[in-house]
């Protein structure tokens, strides 16, 4: 379990993250946001290249760029 969280904690940041912005926050909250996604969703982009799911590094890489 622990080297499975060591491997997903910031998949796991990201996903609490986005969830609280389901309420009003300040504006540094929503750029702080935004830092955690791209970086999660490039770290995810990563894992897909290196398993030769290409489809997925696709998606990844277009949510990186999005946020």
């Amino acid at each position: 379990m622990k080297a499975w969280f060591n491997y997903h904690w910031l998949k796991i940041l990201a996903i609490f993250i986005l969830l609280g912005a389901l309420t009003p926050k300040p504006l540094v909250y929503y750029q702080f946001m935004d830092w955690i996604v791209a970086g999660s969703a490039l770290i995810t982009m990563l894992q897909a290249h290196q398993q030769n799911k290409t489809f997925t590094m696709w998606v990844f890489l277009f949510v990186s760029i999005l946020y």
